[in-house]
């Protein structure tokens, strides 16, 4: 879960999901890199990393209009989206449909450190956009990892709302880890109403380091700068690029390890920049060839790795059952899913009984009367394993998980009944998604220090 790093609980403005971490951010740490590093740093196998994207963004009202750029102070979360109808929370064909239709206004990050951010007034949102999820797409295939998963299903365009295709961002992820047909189009998000909203570039405040950190001006013979906002290969050097503004051509830096790739119009792998190797950086002094990483003092290096992939990527898709409650567009079936995106479907969420400690549908009227579990159960025909998760935020406020895990004979017996269960509605395997062993829903003041202990013991029975 490379996601929910920054939300409306923070009272300040932040992106859902950072990829990297930036000059002015408060806790460097929160960046997928970092967090990636961390796992594989501490043991953990590149094979069993699955690599989380989000298909929708945290939103904030901003306490001051006119401050709109990150670390901002605000009031809460934004207005719930018209179908998502949670606070604080918009699905990216919401998203999408508001800059396109609404005249919201985009930023991006020319460093690509973290996807874009969008803003309106006093509404604010923090997004992975098409770009992004295709630069850690590739951030998964150049670590070695498992896979990818999303959250989720109903949350990407899957009707097309937004007029590029169906799905565009979980789509991008397959045509990187599983040779879907592609290339496909282009999914820039702008403004089609209001022409005149700037995209791309925004005229952040001095201390917004967000494209105000290491720049140049510069006078250049060989670039004319007629058009603001125009990105251009630097001369001599792979990781530059070089942008006009109000006449001026500006020097920037790609992030240690990318390139400037022409095509795309961001920092890119190496090998997928194609830039003159007269002009590449010398990249043996490196401290780690394998990620660019910041130049914090906290970041993890780790060794290099291979690029060889023996087994296929893995695309896990949580598909949640509540979405089919949505008023509107944004109602979401089982019949909705597209199979041939996902490798696994996660069903989320089932409970854990609070007298019994055993596993119990969430909702039996969709889950078994309606046949949600049934009609998931299907996909196993078309090669897709499926998989029941267990908890979420909700289910995990109680004491009860750690009652169950701290309780051998609560364990043994949870152990038998969820297999029954499992093996009875067809599930491939069980997720327990318990948030969190000792610090429940995020408090580590709520839990005893023996739930991590005994949770790992549950997983081993």
């Amino acid at each position: 879960m490379t996601y929910d790093y920054h939300g409306q609980w923070d009272k300040k403005t932040g992106h859902v999901a950072p990829m990297y971490t930036l000059p002015n951010e408060p806790t460097p740490t929160f960046n997928a890199n970092f967090s990636l590093h961390y796992w594989v740093s501490r043991g953990a196998d590149r094979k069993k990393v699955i690599f989380g994207m989000p298909m929708y963004g945290q939103s904030f009202t901003l306490a001051d209009k006119n401050k709109n750029g990150l670390n901002s102070q605000t009031y809460g979360g934004a207005e719930a989206g018209e179908n998502t109808r949670a606070r604080g929370f918009l699905a990216y064909y919401e998203i999408c449909e508001k800059i396109q239709k609404n005249g919201w206004q985009v930023v991006r990050d020319r460093k690509k450190r973290i996807g874009p951010y969008a803003f309106k007034g006093d509404q604010w949102v923090g997004f992975d956009d098409q770009a992004m999820i295709h630069h850690k797409s590739e951030f998964v295939k150049y670590n070695d990892l498992g896979g990818a998963m999303i959250w989720a299903l109903d949350l990407d365009d899957f009707k097309n709302f937004c007029g590029c295709e169906s799905y565009p961002l979980l789509k991008t992820i397959n045509r990187v880890l599983r040779n879907y047909p592609g290339p496909g189009p282009n999914c820039f998000l702008k403004t089609m109403k209001h022409e005149d909203v700037p995209q791309i570039i925004h005229n952040q405040n001095d201390e917004d380091e967000m494209f105000n950190d290491d720049t140049i001006v510069i006078e250049s013979k060989s670039i004319n700068c007629n058009k603001s906002g125009e990105l251009f290969q630097h001369d001599g050097d792979c990781g530059k690029f070089a942008t006009c503004e109000n006449g001026r051509i500006k020097i920037y830096d790609c992030p240690p390890g990318l390139h400037f790739n022409l095509a795309r119009s961001l920092c890119d792998w190496p090998f997928l920049a194609n830039c003159d190797r007269r002009y590449r950086n010398n990249l043996k002094n490196m401290k780690t060839a394998l990620m660019p990483v910041s130049d914090r003092k906290n970041d993890v290096v780790t060794k290099e790795v291979t690029l060889m992939k023996e087994e296929p990527y893995k695309v896990l898709c949580y598909y949640t059952s509540w979405a089919y409650l949505r008023q509107g567009e944004g109602k979401y079936s089982p019949e909705d899913i597209d199979g041939s995106l996902c490798t696994h479907i996660v069903y989320a969420f089932a409970d854990l009984d609070e007298k019994e400690l055993v596993i119990q549908p969430h909702n039996t009227k969709l889950d078994l009367e309606t046949g949600f579990y049934e009609k998931i159960i299907k996909f196993r025909s078309r090669g897709v394993q499926v998989i029941l998760a267990m908890g979420g935020w909700v289910d995990s406020k109680s004491d009860k998980y750690s009652r169950l895990v701290n309780d051998i004979p609560a364990r043994r017996n949870f152990v038998r009944h969820v297999t029954e269960f499992l093996e009875y509605y067809g599930f491939n395997g069980l997720e327990v998604a318990w948030e969190y062993p000792k610090c429940w829903q995020a408090n580590c003041k709520k839990g005893p220090d023996s739930d991590k202990a005994g949770f790992t013991l549950l997983m081993k029975e």
